[in-house]
């Protein structure tokens, strides 16, 4: 249209790459394995440093790893504030801030911040996490 603005060079790519961060939470919210899946690039590689000590490499072993930490919980929340990616090409990297309640079946309670260190790779069917290592802040 006359007179209309050009967008922003990668902002449809800023805005996919944030989209994952907010994706990832609501599948771990809705406990939804599919969903989760989807996020991630066929060789994506999930880990947290302690408490934790998550290490999955592959769709079958992050899909076993979501569904074993999902069985622990009653209930558990997970919300995300993702940072501006750098992108370059095919590969992008970014930081997402990450707050955790949960109700263990156990009768235990978790609360927890971190920080997610990104890598993305931009695939066929669009951005996905090829790298996600998340870093405890405060645990409780």
């Amino acid at each position: 249209m006359p007179g209309e603005q050009p967008a922003m060079p990668g902002i449809a790519d800023q805005l996919a790459i944030r989209d994952l961060s907010w994706r990832f939470s609501d599948a771990v919210n809705r406990n939804d394995p599919t969903a989760f899946l989807a996020l991630w690039h066929i060789d994506g590689h999930w880990r947290s440093d302690p408490p934790a000590n998550l290490d999955a490499r592959g769709h079958q072993a992050l899909s076993t790893l979501f569904a074993n930490l999902m069985d622990l919980w009653t209930m558990f929340h997970q919300s995300a504030t993702p940072g501006p990616a750098a992108i370059e090409g095919d590969r992008a990297t970014a930081s997402a801030y990450v707050q955790e309640t949960g109700l263990a079946k156990t009768g235990g309670s978790l609360r927890n911040l971190g920080r997610y260190d990104d890598v993305f790779i931009r695939t066929h069917d669009g951005w996905r996490f090829l790298e996600r290592s998340f870093n405890t802040i405060h645990v409780e």
